[in-house]
């Protein structure tokens, strides 16, 4: 009898491939993106990011000590003494969540266990006893979290979950607000309802506090520039402050006499000398006694999401989108700063892999990739950038900043050229020989030429009507071709097409175009051109029904492929192969035989290099792994191995001469999952589970089975999560990610 033994190790990590593939990730660029903050002391402070919690000295700036991990779906609730916190990560596929507290001291796991789930519970710490209240339905739960145990229920009839609630300093009490009776006051010991007041001011509460002498509460509700303070010992609604922006936080100074305001500039309106008017990204400083406006704090930076005020007063952290600002309250200037992290836009990566670059409306980033450090930081100041291009000498990008074209050295982020445009949000794409620009303009593609800016090109089209969105622009190889999509109303159908034009000498002359679809195109799927091996020149687009690949002939394109739908579209250099991103996983499709390749399995893949050299992806900290792509891409030399196929049917290109463990999935897996391998004779097989001890977990007898591939979810061998004595093994197993790391075959019996 043959026996394979599989192993199983489980660990606290994300990317895995290097297990089974002898692959890893050649470098990580940027720090996990942070939450939310809160100081533990005057000379440190917590930070919450999406993947973790860190620790950070506020002299040094250094990060002292990390822990505690975060699934996709999880919230952070830090206790009012700021001894504990708690994490709860949401399973979407058991619904469950798993409630772990953390001793912030020791940064030790202190307490572990699950309750019913759904997305966004509300959860607070009592200030006075190890009791934590989670609301749900139509009641709060309080837990005792020393013994996982559940010491009282408050029902009401009515209750809603979507509410906002803190406990009184003393721990006596839980203030509740919600949308339909504004405040209540529910006595913990007795589990009843003490009393309600306040006439319904306020909905969708996102933030609520209580000052430090416990006599006053504030809130504010999504999308509000209003912020509304309750006096609890008269149990009356005392004031409401008003700015001309959201409020994005909250905070009261250590006496209760200060209410600290942050709010985002919006809405804003243009200058008339290329800037905009309206920044109002402060922090403004209440007098809760008077209602006076008695200070404001304003930087030079702009996207405010959240602040912090130290326990002394004397030092405050504003986070912003793309920067976070230590602040000194006493000499009014910036202590630190933070800029090493991404934003929610999607970067880019340069052709030759060596630049990293990203921009959101406030900031550029570059990188360089090698090294792994950021390079340039710069803002818009009052302005905003748009979309931007990468060069292809991977010299300069173009990015947009009202009203201007701003062509910037990658170097050190400076202006080399602008170039006037009219304002508004556009596509912009560097030519293919660096000699154009393409953006939009008011029913046409403007054509920008980068050496002699006031040569510009209008580029129009008769057959197609003018009231259209959702434009892309791409050159050709040597600027043959410009595509653009558009997305337009005809017959009561909304329309996606393609616009073509074609380079005469120095013109773009206006081809043809071609409907694609009846769905629009995503917000990730720009269209890319190849120029394959037989020099024909391919156009590869998704609309929201598929991916096609289009063959670019002189009167009419002919469609060659049609492939699942998905995003971030990259061809290899060769144009043999077609990178895509779909359900967060990288797929590589030999798009001619319409066959996905085993690879490497990589999540959030979003970019390859134009060389292909160089791949990345994002981790859930939005931090980008970078990859070596020649060992991801199979060479054009090589014999491939196809994963899938059209109607979904596994074949092999080649007899499988051995044995070959692939890729768990799902992964992360919880508690259940699939393993998939290849066996290259008829055999017995069974597969024994262990742990990262060594200890065997689980034994599955899979019987006699022929020579060939079990890579499907049919076929694939199951594992339901439990042991070998039906007992689901230990939570450490279930929340962590599964990994496949070798496979033997053992002559035996």
């Amino acid at each position: 009898m043959k026996r394979i033994l599989i192993y199983i190790f489980l660990f606290f990590v994300i990317f895995f491939p290097e297990l089974i593939y002898g692959i890893k990730p050649i470098g990580t660029i940027g720090q996990p993106i942070p939450e939310t903050h809160h100081f533990l002391s005057n000379e440190k402070f917590l930070r919450i990011n999406y993947s973790n919690i860190q620790i950070v000295d506020i002299d040094t700036g250094k990060i002292e000590a990390e822990f505690g991990e975060r699934t996709f779906i999880s919230e952070v609730v830090v206790s009012p003494n700021m001894s504990h916190l708690a994490i709860l990560n949401y399973d979407s596929d058991r619904g469950r969540t798993s409630v772990n507290i953390w001793d912030i001291g020791n940064r030790q796991l202190v307490s572990q266990w699950e309750i019913p789930s759904f997305p966004r519970k509300k959860v607070v710490f009592s200030p006075t006893q190890p009791i934590l209240a989670i609301s749900g339905n139509d009641e709060i739960q309080l837990w005792n979290w020393q013994n996982k145990e559940i010491v009282g229920k408050l029902t009401r009839e009515g209750m809603l979950a979507d509410l906002a609630m803190i406990y009184s300093n003393d721990g006596h009490h839980l203030i509740v607000v919600t949308n339909r009776t504004n405040v209540e006051i529910w006595n913990v010991e007795t589990h009843k309802l003490d009393e309600q007041f306040g006439d319904h001011i306020i909905s969708n509460i996102q933030q609520l506090i209580i000052s430090p002498n416990g006599n006053l509460i504030a809130m504010y509700g999504i999308n509000s520039i209003r912020v509304y303070v309750f006096d609890l010992s008269t149990r009356q609604f005392l004031r409401k402050f008003i700015g001309s922006g959201n409020v994005t936080g909250l905070s009261f100074s250590s006496d209760s006499k200060k209410l600290y305001v942050a709010q985002r500039s919006e809405p804003l309106s243009g200058d008339g000398k290329g800037g905009w008017q309206g920044w109002d990204d402060n922090v403004r400083v209440w007098n809760t006694e008077s209602g006076e406006m008695i200070d404001r704090i304003n930087t030079e930076y702009h996207g405010s999401k959240s602040i912090s005020l130290s326990p002394d007063d004397n030092t405050m952290l504003l986070y912003y989108r793309d920067v976070e600002v230590l602040w000194d309250m006493r000499n009014r200037e910036v202590i630190n700063i933070w800029t090493n992290f991404f934003s929610y836009n999607d970067p880019a990566i340069t052709p030759d892999g060596n630049t990293m670059v990203a921009v959101s409306q406030h900031a550029l980033k570059i990188w360089d990739i090698p090294s792994q450090k950021l390079r340039v930081f710069v803002t818009a100041g009052n302005s905003k950038y748009r979309n931007f291009a990468l060069s292809p000498d991977s010299k300069k990008v173009v990015v947009g900043r009202d009203p201007w074209l701003e062509i910037r050295d990658l170097d050190n982020g400076k202006i080399i050229t602008q170039i006037p445009y009219q304002y508004g949000h556009t596509d912009i794409a560097f030519s293919s020989t660096g000699k154009w620009v393409a953006a939009k303009g008011f029913g046409y593609v403007r054509l920008y030429n980068t050496q002699i800016p006031s040569e510009i090109q209008d580029l129009t089209d008769a057959d197609v009507p003018k009231s259209r969105s959702g434009s892309y622009y791409v050159f050709s190889e040597d600027d043959k071709y410009l595509a653009v999509t558009s997305v337009y109303e005809a017959d009561h159908r909304r329309l996606s097409s393609i616009l073509l034009w074609k380079r005469e000498g120095d013109v773009f002359q206006f081809q043809y175009s071609w409907n694609v679809s009846e769905q629009s195109f995503g917000s990730h799927s720009r269209p890319i051109f190849t120029s394959y091996s037989d020099e024909r020149t391919l156009l590869a687009i998704t609309s929201g029904e598929s991916t096609q690949i289009w063959h670019i002939k002189p009167d009419e394109p002919e469609l060659l492929m049609t492939l699942d739908p998905s995003h971030f579209l990259r061809f290899s250099p060769d144009g043999q192969y077609l990178l895509t991103e779909k359900d967060n996983n990288l797929i590589i499709w030999d798009w001619e035989k319409n066959n996905k390749i085993d690879h490497p399995p990589i999540l959030d893949y979003f970019d390859l290099s134009q060389n292909g050299k160089v791949l990345v992806s994002f981790d859930i900290s939005r931090r980008i792994h970078i990859w070596d792509a020649t060992k991801i891409i199979p060479s054009t030399n090589e014999t491939t191995t196809s994963v899938e196929s059209k109607g979904k049917k596994f074949v092999t290109l080649g007899q499988i001469k051995r044995n070959q463990l692939l890729q768990n999935f799902p992964n992360p897996f919880n508690p259940e999952t699939w393993i998939p391998f290849r066996i290259a004779d008829e055999s017995n097989v069974t597969i024994d589970i262990f742990s990262s001890t060594g200890e065997i977990v689980r034994t599955l007898s899979l019987g006699t089975m022929k020579a060939g591939n079990y890579t499907t979810q049919t076929k694939a061998v199951y594992w339901d999560g439990l042991n070998n004595d039906n007992e689901p093994v230990s939570s450490v197993y279930i929340s962590t990610q599964l990994m496949l790391v070798s496979s033997r075959l053992h002559a035996g019996c």
